[in-house]
């Protein structure tokens, strides 16, 4: 999550939502910025409130509340959210990517290299490694009820219409950490069709996201 004190937002971080992306095209505006884990909780703390490891650059809405209650409430609030199906190809794809070690956060180097429809079925599993604790978390659980919720899908658009409500200048929008694969319809069969289907009825219904 991302506390603007200078401009009164909090932006909650998704993963695999263009987070990157906005956080950085945000950045330009900023004096200071703090990142939650670093600047207002440790990452110790969070995962004594979470009972469980947490990404500290994804942390849960319900999580933050713990630590910085009132900025949640008197900031503008927003967060992007991505078509389920379409999100866990981009999220496969990048677990497989090559990483260097990360000193200070190992526990989410890895690299995944079993097939996409085993790691659908594994979403299903009480048991996931921990870089997948929150990835596997619905998105309406995790960003709570923000003031704005963009789209992935729109991304540039919506983020626009924040800019323009939090009075920032209007630029283009350089996309990072982004996947080279193909229509996110091809990895699928329909089993891992309807896990996806079952797993994420929420976001599937709260944000009438559609297979096609």
């Amino acid at each position: 999550m991302i506390i603007s004190d200078r401009h009164g937002y909090a932006f909650i971080r998704l993963h695999r939502t263009g987070s990157t992306s906005v956080s950085r095209h945000l950045n330009v505006f900023e004096d200071k910025w703090s990142d939650l884990v670093e600047q207002i909780a440790s990452r110790e703390d969070l995962e004594m409130v979470a009972g469980k490891p947490v990404d500290p650059h994804h942390v849960p809405h319900f999580i933050a509340r713990h630590f910085i209650r009132e900025k949640l409430d008197n900031y503008f609030s927003f967060t992007f959210v991505r078509n389920p199906w379409d999100r866990f190809v981009s999220a496969w794809k990048y677990l497989q990517r090559d990483v260097p070690l990360n000193e200070k956060y190992p526990r989410y180097d890895s690299k995944l290299s079993i097939p996409f429809s085993e790691f659908i079925e594994n979403l299903e599993k009480d048991e996931k490694p921990e870089a997948w604790q929150y990835l596997s978390l619905p998105q309406s659980h995790f960003i709570g009820n923000p003031d704005f919720t963009g789209r992935f899908e729109t991304i540039s658009d919506d983020l626009n219409l924040i800019c323009e409500t939090l009075r920032l200048p209007i630029k283009e929008l350089k996309k990072q950490n982004s996947t080279t694969r193909k229509d996110y319809k091809e990895y699928y069969t329909p089993k891992t069709k309807n896990i996806i289907s079952k797993l994420y009825a929420e976001d599937i219904e709260r944000f009438k996201y559609t297979y096609e």
